[in-house]
């Protein structure tokens, strides 16, 4: 087996488990018309009567006829068959029975010899035995009795009908026979009258001594003449004496080999056949709809799609986890204390992915050239509440951590449920946030900015695209890291005013929600260019859906 026909069917196993699911469903709902089908309809019992058309069952009339019937040939057969159908059968079949039970119900009709034919008929399945001269005479009904009492009167009525035609046959051979008979013996009656004349004749011409007109080779062809009418004459009476004697026993060699006995057991609806076939039928169809779902579910989910639908590098997964957050202490340049909410799975040593996720993207980034004093990245999604700000936050908590100076500037002001930096401000403090915007921790060498506060709010987004490069100009200078919460792809005019700011540009996906085809069609409508673009990570990504419907058994060891 070729390589990439494992690769195939590892593939195709995953998707089926993947959709197990909906395929589950689709056998469910087979299963449940299956049942329904059982349950609604009615017990049917076939009986079974078989019958052999023996080839020398004609054989008498073929002697006395001179007819070839010795054989039954496949379109003979046939035609027996369909006499069983006939309605002459059936109406024999109906006299046969007489006043039965299930026949009452046919009572009152202006059709009923109509309706019957139809009945017995519908019920009725005649077939031959395999390559022999049998013939299976089958009758289904939901009454066991009925059926094998159709079933035998059937093979009963052909039968008899047999007999019927075989004297009707031979009456009619007989009286064939009778004429032929009587017509030989006149025409041998006149030849012996004329035999006796050429006889005279001849006689008294030879005892006169005078030529007669009848010769002695006239006389012996008429005597020749009147024995062969006589010989066929006897040859007719001995037909007529052996069929006499046969017709006075009216058998047939057509025989009842096998007689319907009432079933046991009911004939349909078989439940393991229906169930088993609901459940063939049921998977069969599930699996073709798991691949139509499969294959229409476009969706950012693996690593694989990053390169191949979007053209970026792959930069890691971060697991969908409990929101965990940690209060940062911030102050501001009038000496205010302020508490500010950070997503903090990076520090957490039970979500290591995330932590190696961090760490990758931070080893990427220090890769990259410096085109100034510091870098300058910018976190980006297609739309809202896709992980900008969880991967911003534990990025500059990542650089900070570092011994770098790190500032987190919340830039994505479109939406204010983005950004949730900020979203816890010290209670006791309801000062604005001085006119720079800027809160500093030495410990973590982290600053954090945002425009979420004071009087000012919304200055930034009016602001022109050269007054943000401005400002971002001089927290590249006084930091090494400055990150930037940017807003979504599809809020291009606020977006604008960041892109040409900003050194490099990290992607965040949503696992299982990004369209692939959106975020490409918003990458190239903002004009990022592609060589500012780091890669792109798959954030709420479920682990455990990955290892168990994708495959990914590397990424066990953080989904306990």
């Amino acid at each position: 087996m070729e390589r990439d026909d494992l690769i195939d069917l590892k593939r195709l196993y995953f998707i089926l488990r993947r959709q197990l699911k909906l395929i589950v469903a689709v056998i469910a709902v087979f299963v449940s018309i299956a049942l329904v089908y059982i349950a609604v309809t009615p017990a049917q019992y076939r009986s079974e009567a078989i019958i052999l058309l023996d080839k020398s069952a004609t054989n008498t009339i073929s002697n006395v006829s001179s007819l070839n019937l010795t054989t039954f040939e496949p379109a003979a057969i046939a035609s027996e068959v369909e006499l069983i159908r006939s309605k002459r059968m059936t109406d024999n079949v109906v006299q046969l029975l007489g006043d039965q039970e299930y026949f009452k119900k046919f009572e009152g009709s202006d059709n009923r010899d109509v309706l019957l034919y139809y009945y017995l008929r519908d019920n009725l399945r005649v077939s031959r035995v395999g390559s022999t001269y049998a013939l299976s005479i089958q009758y289904q009904s939901t009454n066991p009795q009925e059926s094998a009492d159709v079933a035998n009167a059937f093979a009963q009525a052909y039968i008899t009908d047999q007999l019927d035609s075989l004297s009707e046959t031979s009456d009619k051979t007989l009286a064939w026979l009778q004429d032929k008979a009587q017509e030989v013996y006149e025409k041998l009656e006149e030849t012996r009258k004329r035999l006796e004349e050429a006889r005279t004749e001849y006689n008294r011409g030879a005892r006169s001594k005078k030529s007669s007109t009848i010769s002695l080779n006239s006389l012996k062809n008429i005597e020749k003449e009147a024995e062969t009418f006589a010989t066929i004459y006897e040859s007719y009476l001995e037909k007529i004496r052996i069929l006499g004697v046969e017709q006075s026993f009216p058998v047939t060699e057509t025989r009842v080999i096998t007689h319907a006995t009432p079933p046991l057991g009911k004939t349909h609806p078989k439940e393991k056949i229906i169930l088993a076939a609901a459940i063939v039928l049921g998977a069969g169809l599930g699996v073709i709809l798991a691949l139509i779902a499969d294959t229409f579910d476009r969706t950012i989910k693996r690593a694989g799609q990053i390169k191949r639908e979007l053209g970026l590098s792959f930069l890691g997964f971060l697991p969908r986890a409990k929101k965990k957050t940690i209060s940062i202490a911030f102050h501001g340049t009038n000496d205010q204390r302020y508490a500010v909410d950070f997503d903090a799975q990076f520090l957490s040593p039970h979500e290591s992915l995330c932590s190696e996720t961090i760490l990758t993207l931070k080893n990427v980034l220090d890769r990259q050239p410096s085109f100034s004093c510091g870098k300058v990245i910018g976190v980006v999604s297609t739309f809202v509440n896709e992980g900008t700000s969880f991967v911003a936050s534990n990025l500059a908590l990542a650089c900070g951590l570092s011994g770098k100076s790190t500032v987190l500037f919340d830039g994505a002001i479109y939406d204010p449920n983005c950004g949730r930096q900020a979203a816890a401000l010290d209670a006791k403090t309801n000062h604005a946030f001085p006119d720079d915007f800027i809160l500093s921790n030495i410990e973590q060498n982290l600053s954090f900015m945002s425009n979420r506060f004071g009087d000012d709010y919304g200055q930034l987004i009016t602001s022109e695209g050269a007054e943000v490069e401005k400002m971002i100009e001089e927290l590249r200078e006084r930091y090494s890291y400055t990150i930037v919460d940017l807003p979504p792809l599809y809020a291009t005019s606020n977006l604008n005013a960041y892109i040409n700011a900003v050194d490099y540009v990290v992607v965040v996906a949503n696992w299982g929600k990004t369209l692939p085809n959106s975020m490409k069609f918003y990458l190239d409508l903002n004009k990022i260019p592609q060589d500012k673009i780091l890669g792109a990570v798959l954030n709420k990504a479920d682990m455990k859906k990955m290892r168990k419907f994708y495959g990914h058994a590397t990424y066990s060891r953080v989904t306990k």
